[in-house]
């Protein structure tokens, strides 16, 4: 019997599966560090294009979308040793906190 491709039966499983069913196929295909890359791009690309956005309600997502994907960046700087990228990441979750922050202090202004 051949391995089903993860892939393949994630697609199948769109049309009727929920959204818990099909992240649960792609999961089972992957690895934790495919996972933690998939996430370093889905989340630093996302705050990226919300922070230009031409609204200012997706320029006040961008860093919550920011610090959601530091866990994988801390996850990946741990894990292969890089120390310095720890800190660098360290630095980044501080930014997209003060940001939070930021927004907050402007939403109470207005």
């Amino acid at each position: 019997m051949m391995p089903i491709d993860p892939t393949i039966a994630a697609f199948d499983m769109m049309r009727s599966a929920s959204v818990q069913e099909l992240l649960s196929a792609i999961a089972r295909g992957m690895t934790i560090e495919a996972m933690v890359q998939v996430a370093i791009v889905l989340f630093g690309v996302g705050a990226l294009f919300l922070q230009y956005a031409d609204c200012p309600r997706q320029r006040h997502l961008a860093p919550w979308l920011g610090l959601a994907g530091q866990p994988a960046w801390i996850y990946a700087a741990y894990s292969s040793h890089q120390w310095g990228m720890l800190l660098v990441t360290v630095a980044y979750t501080f930014g997209w906190m003060r940001g939070i922050w930021k927004n907050i202090q402007v939403s109470r202004k207005s």
